[in-house]
């Protein structure tokens, strides 16, 4: 599954981890993060790689050790917020419209490339290859791929999209 947060408000510490986790995440102007654990005595273990993942490793060290509270704009310059909506009604708005753009992507090839994903950077560079192409051949032969081909080939919308 796709996974989207939708920010109004704060998102400290474990809260900033979920967004961290995220594949979409969409923030109003008044969202503010903090990867505040420091400041209370504890560390964000937990929550650590997949802020890394999302950020990098320099700036995550910046943040997590400073505890430093930042806005909405701040967060979208850091790679944190996809896009910046003006208040909770825009954002409802654009997340019913992403939702219904998202009907158009294949539910199986979204679970395979999001396992690509995860998994790519403990390979080899040989391991990879193998590993990649083994995964697009085995997206080709699946059923989904055949509607998807046959919808494209006849100019329709896959079957997955209603």
């Amino acid at each position: 599954q796709i996974v989207v947060a939708l920010v109004e408000g704060p998102a400290y510490a474990g809260g900033l981890g979920l967004v961290c986790c995220s594949d979409f995440v969409f923030a109003t102007r008044n969202a503010v993060f903090s990867i505040s654990e420091t400041k209370i005595g504890l560390t964000p273990a937990q929550i650590t790689p997949y802020i890394v993942d999302r950020i990098g490793k320099r700036l995550a060290r910046r943040l997590m050790l400073s505890g430093d509270r930042f806005g909405a704009n701040k967060a979208k310059s850091y790679g944190l917020v996809d896009e910046i909506l003006k208040n909770e009604k825009e954002l409802s708005q654009y997340f019913e419209i992403f939702k219904d753009n998202l009907r158009a992507v294949a539910p199986r090839a979204v679970g395979v490339t999001k396992k690509i994903l995860l998994e790519i950077d403990t390979l080899s560079p040989k391991e990879r290859s193998n590993y990649l192409a083994k995964k697009f051949a085995d997206c080709m032969i699946s059923d989904e791929a055949k509607e998807g081909l046959a919808a494209f080939s006849e100019r329709r919308a896959p079957n997955w999209t209603t």
